[in-house]
């Protein structure tokens, strides 16, 4: 579970989710380590991440898979979205960076701002 104030989150070496419980904006921080999939759980939340926040969040594959539902919104800083993805049920998008973002498909495409 995702608290704000936690000084450390490492996932480790296996695939790891970070679920999400609280409603409204997540303020992300630096201490998240390791982690390969943040789960938005059933609740109306409103995440902003970068293409380096994804480098820093993962292991050395830099893919991160975030599942949400419809009433999820997704701010994006420099992803664009791939014309096809690697993993069903996901919508790809990549960075120039090397990382790349799996996103829900439940996630409505109307809630995902590139930015």
């Amino acid at each position: 579970m995702y608290d704000s104030r936690d000084v450390k989150i490492d996932g480790g070496a296996d695939f790891d989710t970070l679920k999400f419980t609280d409603t409204g904006v997540i303020k992300l921080n630096k201490a998240i380590k390791n982690i390969e999939k943040f789960d938005l759980a059933d609740d109306s939340q409103e995440l902003t991440i970068s293409a380096s926040d994804v480098l820093s969040f993962t292991d050395s594959n830099n893919k991160l898979f975030i599942d949400g539902d419809k009433s999820d919104i997704l701010h994006l800083k420099g992803f664009s979205q791939a014309d096809s993805s690697s993993e069903a049920g996901y919508n790809m998008y990549t960075a120039d960076n090397g990382a790349t973002l799996f996103v829900d498909e439940d996630i409505a495409a109307a809630n995902i701002q590139l930015m």
